[in-house]
């Protein structure tokens, strides 16, 4: 493994999406892709191999989601997990912040023969669901890239996806 590469030790780089008005950071070393029959990105260590990533998924929406959503919205979300082959939830929590409206998990699931483990945050803002997953290919490489995976997950901004002004 390369030391650049060890997670904690990697730079975050931004990614900005004016687009869809969001802005994220994800480990600088990691490859960039656009999501295939989606809109979105997802960014990988690998470029053979996207287990381990981080991806965000953005769908619009026919009305805004409000607090009131919540009950309903919460049901569907814990219902697609549990759909998942071998879901086991570890946790869950939502909110609403007045400007966005939120569901997240932390899974363990079972792809293709393998045990993965996932952070899912669904945001929702405006007339747009985000979807974002920090996802490792085994449950020991999520928590190995857990120190990465956290920056990225929580520091998702609505902003225009530009880069901020500074004063002069």
């Amino acid at each position: 493994m390369i030391a650049s590469k060890r997670p904690g030790t990697t730079d975050l780089k931004y990614y900005r999406d004016p687009k869809h008005g969001f802005s994220m950071v994800y480990p600088e070393p990691w490859h960039a892709f656009d999501l295939i029959g989606a809109e979105g990105r997802l960014f990988s260590e690998r470029k053979d191999d996207h287990a381990t990533c981080i991806a965000v998924e953005i769908t619009p929406l026919p009305a805004p989601v409000t607090a009131d959503d919540l009950p309903l919205l919460r049901r569907a979300f814990l219902r697609g997990l549990r759909s998942a082959p071998g879901s086991r939830i570890l946790r869950r929590d939502d909110y609403d912040v007045g400007w966005a409206v939120g569901l997240e998990a932390v899974q363990l699931f079972d792809e293709g023969g393998a045990r993965r483990k996932r952070w899912v945050r669904v945001l929702y803002h405006k007339q747009h669901q985000y979807r974002l997953v920090a996802q490792g290919r085994s449950p020991e490489e999520f928590d190995r890239w857990l120190v990465d995976f956290k920056p990225a997950m929580t520091s998702f901004k609505f902003d225009g996806g530009v880069a901020p002004a500074y004063p002069e």
